[in-house]
């Protein structure tokens, strides 16, 4: 009778090995379910799709007596709704200025107004000084006029684009928070575009105000004659691959200025 006993027990024994082989392979065979997913609001791009393309300014933005114009357009992969830039603002003779949203639904709260006595000073500069130009990007399309006889720097364009995005800035009615001053950033921008390099805020060394005793920041250019007046501006430094780089600016970047050679950076860290 034991031995049944027992000679039964190892059969149950056997099948629920089995069986449990049998659910293992049938769970492995099982793919797990796809995760559910939250739906995004995708707009489409308001811009041809491609690149290059032949980027042009808003019609409804006035062309006569225009002197500086900027049609941006910059957004995140996806064009996931909330991370995307399209404006069209432009400058005119007369100092006013007109900014226009691109987005679907929204507007400028200020979108009309005057320039201030610092940038009118340099919008008449940059148009006895410069070449007119129409200057194509990825992100859009830079129009100025002028009537001089040198062509814009790279600097120069960055200057130009530096007071249309305080404008784009005033028009939002936005305010400006702690951090580093929107300026450090169109200088980084020039020494990017000179080391051919990304840098980001791990570049930035230091920036403090300084009243320079005149108006070429300390830094004049060939054939340059400065203005014995004190010009409040910034002297920013970057350190990139051990070499200390030093700009000079004034206090919106309308004058950005490389001061002279690179250096061997110390090895002191950031300043507080």
């Amino acid at each position: 009778m034991l031995k049944k006993l027992s000679l039964f027990s190892l059969v149950l024994v056997l099948f629920a090995a089995c069986q449990s082989v049998e659910d293992v392979v049938i769970a492995t065979a099982t793919p797990p379910p796809l995760p559910t997913l939250t739906p995004v609001t995708i707009l489409p791009s308001p811009e041809p799709a491609g690149y290059p393309y032949v980027p042009t300014l808003n019609e409804a933005l006035p062309v006569d007596n225009l002197v500086l114009a900027m049609h941006f357009y910059a957004d995140t992969v996806g064009h996931v709704q909330g991370d995307e830039y399209c404006y069209d603002i432009g400058i005119y003779g007369d100092e006013t200025y007109i900014a226009l949203s691109c987005l679907p639904g929204f507007e400028y709260p200020a979108p009309n107004g005057k320039l201030n006595e610092n940038q009118s000073k340099y919008l008449h500069q940059w148009v006895d000084t410069f070449q007119s130009i129409s200057e194509p990007s990825i992100h859009g399309l830079l129009v100025f006029n002028g009537r001089g006889e040198t062509v814009p720097g790279y600097s120069d364009m960055v200057s130009m684009k530096a007071m249309i995005g305080d404008i784009d800035w005033t028009a939002h009615v936005y305010v400006h928070r702690g951090g580093y001053p929107p300026v450090v950033f169109h200088a980084r921008e020039v020494l990017s575009h000179q080391l051919n390099k990304w840098l980001d805020n791990s570049s930035i060394l230091n920036f403090e105000s300084t009243a320079f005793p005149e108006s070429c920041l300390g830094a004049p250019r060939p054939n340059e004659t400065c203005e014995q007046v004190v010009t409040q501006g910034f002297r920013i430094q970057f350190v990139v691959d051990g070499l200390l780089y030093e700009f000079h600016t004034d206090v919106f970047g309308y004058d950005i200025r490389a001061f002279g050679e690179p250096q061997i950076a110390p090895t002191k860290g950031p300043a507080g």
